[in-house]
């Protein structure tokens, strides 16, 4: 009789065990779940999960925005307002940044990094905008040349021709008391070139080495 008495009790006790695995189980289940959701997250193209970042918002009753839909469309109302920047000035915008595309042309003469009295009233417009629309995301300003040589005192190579132009308007945003911290400027002298500086026969293509010569400002998603 006593052995019928304990067998409720292991009975018990083996369900009990059972229930504590299980619950186990699906915990471990879920933590998997959720670092491959993770994982997915940090490979996605990030076009994408923006998309996927609206949707879920949608999904959720939310409210989605772009963090650079205002700042692009100010820019863009902006510069059609001035005829002299048509074809000289773009602006693209992506999922983790915008970026305003300057011909060298409107900021310094050739050969020189010092910022032209209308090159700079252009470019205090367009931050008077970034400092309203963009303020405490992190700006990074480039310089870019053509690939044809230099070699003064002030400038013995290309590399410190864009590296001095970048560094002039990064001084611009520190007039505007913009945080240090958070400009950066970087020359990459004819290092990349949107198109061929010259034909197959090495001779010059102009209009190219024009579009070469640049400044751009990115403005990238904190």
């Amino acid at each position: 009789m006593s052995a019928h008495q304990e067998e409720p009790e292991e009975q018990a006790h083996d369900e009990g065990d059972s229930n504590w695995i299980m619950s186990y189980a699906d915990m471990m289940t879920l933590l998997v779940g959720f670092f491959a959701l993770l994982y997915s997250f940090s490979i996605v193209d990030k076009s994408k999960f923006e998309k996927i970042r609206e949707q879920v918002s949608k999904d959720f009753g939310g409210k989605f925005e772009n963090p650079f839909e205002n700042l692009d469309e100010a820019l863009k109302q902006m510069m059609s307002k001035r005829e002299d920047l048509k074809d000289k000035v773009t602006i693209e915008r992506e999922a983790d940044q915008l970026s305003i595309v300057f011909q060298g042309s409107i900021f310094f003469d050739p050969g020189s990094s010092a910022i032209l009295t209308e090159g700079k009233q252009t470019l205090d417009e367009v931050i008077k905008i970034l400092k309203e629309k963009a303020m405490a995301f992190p700006i990074f300003v480039e310089g870019h040349t053509d690939d044809n040589p230099i070699a003064t005192p002030q400038f013995p190579s290309n590399w410190e021709l864009s590296s001095g132009r970048a560094c002039s308007v990064v001084r611009v945003f520190e007039e505007f008391s913009f945080d240090r911290k958070k400009l950066s400027a970087q020359g990459f002298a004819d290092t990349k070139p949107l198109a061929p500086n010259r034909d197959k026969d090495g001779q010059p293509i102009v209009e190219n080495q024009t579009k070469n010569r640049r400044v751009v400002i990115r403005v990238l998603n904190k």
